[in-house]
């Protein structure tokens, strides 16, 4: 009679390691849409900043505080045009990110921001 000791072990073994693959996958994905949305709120804040101060100046402290550089800010007369990039590029998060993902841009009208008399 064949022994049958330990035949479930390989497929325990088997189901473990793909439970773990999945789990790294999630918390992979997981992070770049926490890396992406934070990168646009950066970039709102930056706007709604620059549009309530009227200048460019706070949008760049703004931005770096939420770990973004602001790397375009556009006052016209009634908007405020802000784009950011990662701060910190070099994560493994942001190795598996394209280019375009570690940017993000907002804009704010000065009407949204400041009271009306």
């Amino acid at each position: 009679m064949v022994s049958e000791r330990g035949a479930l072990e390989p497929v325990v073994a088997l189901l473990a390691g793909l439970l773990a693959l999945i789990t790294v996958a999630i918390v992979v994905l997981v992070g770049i849409r926490v890396r992406i949305e934070g990168l646009r709120t950066a970039a709102d804040l930056s706007a709604l900043a620059a549009a309530t101060d009227g200048s460019c100046a706070i949008a760049t402290t703004v931005a770096t505080r939420n770990g973004a550089d602001l790397t375009r800010c556009d006052l016209t007369e009634g908007e405020v045009r802000v784009r950011v990039r990662a701060l910190h590029a070099g994560s493994a998060i942001d190795a598996v990110l394209p280019e375009a993902l570690l940017v993000a841009s907002a804009h704010a009208a000065l009407a949204d921001v400041l009271p009306q008399s």
